[in-house]
């Protein structure tokens, strides 16, 4: 009844008409084991699929340095213990929060998270959407820093930052299904950022996901799975919001996507979208990679760790044999054990948290 109700009051407040769904179409889904199927937009006249708004704590006018915190996780919830990452923006805008593709490929092409932060200046960073592991190819749609990079028809949550223009003073946070299915209708709607998630778990602080199970279909294994996760969104006051959790794909620890959805509302998200886990889960801080892996937390099965592992130049990172790039330390020494493996994998976006609105990244 609630789950009725809230989706209600969401498709009253669209903030744009969005198109109907009628097909299902099978898509690969990133990297977690469960495979989900995506509803498409067809473009014609049908049902409208809810989204939300919310006004940027500190106005969004990107006027002061980055107010950014970085907390270690460490709950309990029904008698599981969950640990990640928290890092929270208290005075986001359209200049300290960002999504950035590889530099300069863009989708298409992968690079690790380190790289990509370096190369966008990123004060902090993690992975982002989901992608095609085979390609690359990004899936869902993709908007970094007022470029539109790849528009979508596939019916995902998608969260980002609107843009002031003559219906609003100041730029405002964007989480739901976006109505806008082409390049010139996402550059029109005014996205400054946005990419899409998988599973629209918290909205308006009330747990979303098992509306949005009904409006995208994801597999039962992709919803129910333990894996490291990824979730963004912001809380009450406005304040962006990022949470890793760590886990284990192969030992089957880590939440699913209904403890994510728990742990999210318990941290206090107010909007919540869930992004790539899996072996993508990744946490830099700096130019250092704060997401463990191995019986702690991701995938690093294919991994051959260097001898004596050091962090390669944002410029020229190596070519691994897989997937992975070697395992290096991390020197964010504060609730880790360094001798811990830490790795990443190559990722086709991340999200960006930088030090001032100067940082933004001017690409051809």
């Amino acid at each position: 009844m609630h789950t009725l109700a809230l989706v209600t009051l969401l498709v009253a407040v669209v903030v744009a008409t969005v198109t109907g769904y009628p097909g299902a179409a099978s898509q690969p889904f990133g990297h977690t084991r469960g495979r989900a199927h995506d509803k498409t937009i067809d473009g014609g006249s049908g049902h409208g699929l809810p989204n939300v708004t919310h006004a940027l704590a500190g106005g969004g006018s990107g006027s002061r340095k980055a107010q950014f915190v970085h907390t270690f996780v460490n709950r309990s919830l029904d008698g599981v213990r969950y640990t990640g990452h928290l890092l929270v923006l208290d005075n986001p805008s359209p200049g300290t929060f960002a999504l950035l593709p590889p530099y300069p490929g863009g989708c298409g092409t992968k690079a690790y998270t380190t790289s990509t932060a370096a190369a966008g200046r990123c004060l902090a960073a993690t992975n982002a959407g989901f992608f095609d592991v085979a390609t690359g190819a990004c899936l869902g749609s993709l908007v970094s820093d007022g470029k539109v990079v790849q528009a979508s028809t596939l019916v995902r949550p998608s969260f980002g930052m609107l843009a002031a223009n003559a219906h609003r003073t100041h730029p405002v946070f964007f989480a739901g299904y976006v109505a806008a299915t082409t390049e010139t209708e996402l550059a029109s709607a005014g996205f400054v950022n946005l990419v899409s998630g998988v599973g629209w778990l918290v909205a308006n602080g009330t747990s979303f996901l098992n509306a949005s199970i009904a409006i995208e279909h994801p597999s039962p294994s992709f919803v129910a799975e333990a894996a490291p996760r990824l979730a963004i969104g912001h809380d009450a006051d406005g304040r962006l919001m990022i949470l890793e959790v760590d886990g284990d794909e192969i030992f089957k620890t880590g939440p699913n996507l209904v403890q994510l959805t728990a742990l999210a509302l318990d941290l206090g998200f107010y909007n919540a979208v869930n992004l790539d886990g899996g072996g993508s889960d990744t946490v830099v801080l700096g130019s250092s990679i704060c997401s463990s892996c191995g019986a702690l937390n991701q995938t690093c099965t294919d991994i051959k760790a260097s001898a004596t592992p050091t962090m390669p130049a944002a410029s020229a990172p190596p070519t691994p044999a897989g997937e992975y790039m070697p395992c290096i330390k991390c020197g964010y020494a504060a609730g880790h054990n360094l001798h811990i493996p830490l790795c990443q994998r190559l990722v086709t976006s991340i999200t960006c948290i930088r030090d001032t609105p100067d940082e933004i990244l001017t690409t051809p």
